[in-house]
């Protein structure tokens, strides 16, 4: 059984990487595979695909970056 304190934490979390704030894509990508987890083990299917588009996102975002840099 899912701690209420523990989906709330969990949803907090959600919000923050949804969020559009500027400057923490490595923190949001070091918290995505976690929520996902949890996501799934709660059977939460339409949370997990709002996180793998966003990690999708950073992930292109981070190759545009080292394409510039190596230029």
């Amino acid at each position: 059984m899912i701690n209420t304190y523990e989906k709330k934490a969990m949803d907090e979390a959600l919000n923050i990487v949804l969020s559009r704030k500027r400057g923490i894509n490595a923190i949001k990508q070091a918290v995505i595979p976690h929520l996902i987890q949890y996501y799934i083990k709660t059977e939460e299917y339409e949370n997990c695909e709002k996180l793998k588009l966003i990690a999708a996102r950073l992930e292109k975002q981070n190759e545009t970056k080292s394409k510039k840099v190596k230029v």
